[in-house]
């Protein structure tokens, strides 16, 4: 007879992987869906129903069940959702490209969205539908009595518990970070087998998951290739599949907000790209439109001016305002370290080594922190970050940020914020919302992007460069949208101009991603 202290190690290590495989699938879910809050509501919804439909299930299953027949249960349990974690949640790839069958034989694109939610929504309950139901065959093996019953499912629900808290922490902080996606289902993978072996009481049996654990650890190794924990630099399996997606890989890192990669490929003129996780972020030619918000800014500041740049990137939008006279002093927010590290180490020619000039200091934090804690206030701030739906980004798009860059500003200094065009609508909320905060406001137009530029003095000096982007804003200022985007109520969400729920907008469609060749 096995101890009670058994089953509540026992649910503190079901709970512990559990959070573990839901922290990897919401993660890989961003990977190929913007970050909105359907996004989220779509994964959470997906894990509690997975759990609450197992608990329903199993307890039905084993009420009748004796101990052995219970534990038995468990242990099937485990071995389903190591096999699925094994065979299936590794593949994430086959995301996109699922959505592009999808989107090849469904007309509507209002169906179409609504299958793909229904397939991404089933990929993430099956791991916590083979999870849910321990808790109630657990809680049923450590009651002693009918009069201890709450008591008992109290301490069972609190391992439970406890053992999901260490598993979110230890799947956000350190494993999906530091080792990656692939590596990071490892450990939860042997930790299922591991109960296993200590939930069967065949010796046979034991023996047989004992060997199983040790041949997954080995081919773990085996196809993990060589880890350099040093400096966080990987060589993944699939080395010919990165090749066709990044061409020739110059440098690839795990990072805190996604894997970084620069790679050469000479089927685009062996043009050396910047990537986050699968999105082409920048190139080694300078992007017009990081350019020209630069210059427009540099043009119209006075010497001695300082600058503030959040989001590095390749190092362009720096690189331009740094070589204007008048600036004598830029500072350069970026978020992501390794971002400021394949930066200086891959883009030094293009973007004139900027990171390295006398007149430039780089700070590795959270722009949206850095303006509410720090003291300094600037002729000019440029915001010119990843995209506006990225959870971490997001707040800096809002009125209450915009109210504070105006309070950061030195009199009739510029603030300039770069972003996509992914609709009218959406450049229409902006615009509504920088405007609710500065009373001179002014926008530029390229073929992908919009750039706003606002201030408490006039901005005459930046007018549209013909009569086609002059045509173009004012259709935008005649949109009869009246939002603003707030912390409390962020309506962008509703105006971002995606093709359905999994799609990027039109100029961030990638080979990897949508392959014309390869579906219809």
């Amino acid at each position: 007879m096995r101890s009670r202290g058994f089953y509540l190690h026992l649910i503190f290590w079901v709970g512990f992987t559990a959070l573990i495989y839901e922290i990897y699938s919401v993660h890989v879910l961003f990977l190929f869906m913007v970050e909105t809050t359907q996004a989220a509501s779509l994964a959470i919804s997906a894990f509690l129903a997975g759990l609450g439909c197992s608990s329903l299930a199993f307890t039905k299953l084993h009420r009748d069940s004796g101990r052995e027949a219970r534990e038995r249960i468990l242990v099937v349990m485990q071995v389903l959702v190591a096999v699925y974690a094994a065979t299936i949640l590794t593949r994430y790839d086959w995301i996109p490209l699922v959505s592009d069958v999808i989107d090849a034989r469904v007309e509507s694109p209002a169906l179409s969205a609504v299958i793909r939610g229904v397939v991404v929504w089933a990929y993430l309950f099956v791991p916590a539908f083979f999870i849910g139901g321990a808790f109630p065959i657990v809680n049923g093996l450590y009651l002693r009595s009918a009069s201890s019953a709450t008591a008992d499912t109290g301490s069972v629900y609190f391992w439970d518990i406890a053992g999901s808290i260490a598993g979110a922490l230890i799947a956000g902080f350190y494993l999906i970070p530091r080792l990656g996606l692939r590596s990071t289902i490892i450990l939860p993978v042997l930790i299922n087998l591991a109960l296993c072996a200590l939930l069967v009481r065949g010796r046979t049996l034991r023996l047989a998951f004992v060997g199983a654990i040790v041949l997954a650890s080995g081919y773990a190794v085996y196809t993990r290739g060589t880890v350099a924990l040093a400096n966080q630099t990987y060589h993944f399996e699939g080395e010919e599949k990165l090749k066709r997606r990044f061409g020739t890989v110059l440098f690839q890192e795990t990072s805190p907000y996604g894997r970084v990669t620069v790679g050469i490929d000479p089927r685009r003129g062996n043009r050396k790209t910047l990537f986050i996780n699968y999105r082409d972020m920048c190139h080694s030619d300078a992007s017009e439109s990081e350019v020209l918000m630069a210059s427009e800014v540099g043009a119209l500041l006075r010497p001695p001016a300082s600058v503030m740049n959040i989001g590095l990137g390749c190092g362009f939008t720096a690189s331009e305002v740094a070589s204007h006279a008048a600036v004598e002093k830029l500072q350069i927010v970026e978020i992501n370290p390794t971002i400021a590290k394949a930066s200086r180490e891959y883009f030094r020619v293009e973007n004139r080594a900027v990171l390295e000039q006398q007149k430039t200091t780089v700070t590795l934090v959270d722009g949206a922190r850095f303006l509410r804690t720090r003291p300094e206030r600037f002729d000019a701030i440029l915001v010119d970050i990843e995209e506006i739906t990225v959870v971490y980004s997001s707040p800096l798009y809002t009125k209450e940020y915009f109210e504070i860059v105006r309070q950061r500003l030195k009199p009739g200094g510029v603030f300039a914020l770069w972003s996509f065009f992914g609709s009218e609508g959406m450049s229409k909320v902006l615009l509504n919302t920088v405007r609710a905060v500065f009373p001179h406001v002014r926008l530029r137009l390229t073929e992908r992007a919009v750039m706003f530029f606002a201030s408490d003095a006039p901005l005459d000096g930046i007018v549209p460069a013909g009569a086609d982007e002059a045509s173009q804003i004012a259709q935008i200022d005649r949109n009869p949208i009246r939002e603003v985007n707030a912390l409390d109520r962020r309506v962008l969400e509703r105006h971002y101009d995606m093709r359905a729920t999994f799609g990027f907008p039109a100029h961030y469609y990638e080979r990897f991603v949508r392959d014309p060749n390869r579906w219809p």
